[in-house]
């Protein structure tokens, strides 16, 4: 039996609630993106680090984790649980390669 023993409404709640969360933010992101690199019609690479979600997040403790994410290891590890077994995150044909629910 799960740590956790809500209803379906609840995941439901939950799932929305970060779903539409994230929408806001990577739209917001994108608008920003686009609005900076307009004038020269590309998009923008942004340097980023390399493998930080498989080498470094591994290794913070339950109170780094925290600290850094907002979210206890535990509760986010049952929300991805519910985001995959939904299958509720959007694919694209388009663009760039989307991202596991791990990962993103």
């Amino acid at each position: 039996m799960s740590a956790y023993s809500s209803s379906s409404n609840e995941d439901d709640m939950i799932l929305n609630s970060f779903v539409s969360d994230a929408s806001t933010s990577e739209s917001f992101n994108d608008e920003e993106n686009f609005s900076s690199s307009e004038d020269k019609g590309l998009r923008r690479n942004l340097s980023r680090s390399q493998n930080f979600v498989e080498i470094i997040v591994p290794s913070y403790n339950q109170n780094q984790f925290k600290k850094h994410f907002r979210i206890s290891r535990t509760t986010f590890n049952h929300v991805i649980n519910l985001i995959s077994l939904r299958n509720v995150l959007p694919s694209s044909a388009a663009g760039r390669k989307n991202v596991s629910c791990e990962k993103g």
